[in-house]
């Protein structure tokens, strides 16, 4: 299963950190129970993909700080790393403000399946949680640009391929 290979990877991600004195480091939440994140998915008729679950059973996210961007940033690209909570706050943003898809654009709207859990500006790291059925060794990670453009094409296979390419990145 994914399970391990993802909790090796964010330990190693974590070590990484320390060894950078990256912020995250130590601005990181403790982790939340799956049954927590299941209870806030209910409110929205979502499924969470095992491997989110993992993530914030890990830490649940990291604190703001003073500087949301800076002690948030999970690795390259600059992406903040959102608690459960942050994340389906949102969610519900995305969902509030891409309601409508453009009439001769009928898919660029925010489904209701995604659930996004990174961030860096008006840039989403999502999971399609209806995909997770299909595709049981892993969440394909997929990216909502500010442009929209090429929002429907998997970045990573899993959470777990994109913990590893961090780690390896970081450790260079």
């Amino acid at each position: 299963g994914t399970v391990g290979p993802l909790r090796a990877a964010l330990e190693q991600l974590d070590e990484q950190w320390r060894r950078l004195g990256a912020p995250i480091a130590q601005a990181l939440r403790p982790g939340v129970s799956p049954s927590h994140v299941d209870d806030l998915a209910a409110e929205h008729g979502l499924a969470v993909p095992l491997e989110l679950k993992v993530l914030w059973a890990w830490h649940d996210g990291a604190e703001p700080g003073d500087s949301p961007w800076l002690s948030r940033r999970i690795g390259p690209g600059g992406f903040e790393f959102l608690s459960a909570e942050d994340s389906f706050r949102v969610y519900v943003d995305n969902r509030r403000i891409h309601h409508e898809p453009p009439p001769d654009l009928p898919e660029l709207y925010w489904h209701p399946s995604w659930l996004p859990f990174m961030k860096c500006d008006a840039n989403r790291l999502y999971v399609d949680c209806d995909r997770m059925a299909s595709n049981v060794e892993g969440s394909p990670i997929r990216l909502v640009r500010w442009d929209w453009e090429a929002f429907d094409v998997d970045c990573a296979q899993s959470l777990t391929q994109a913990a590893q390419l961090w780690v390896w990145v970081l450790q260079q």
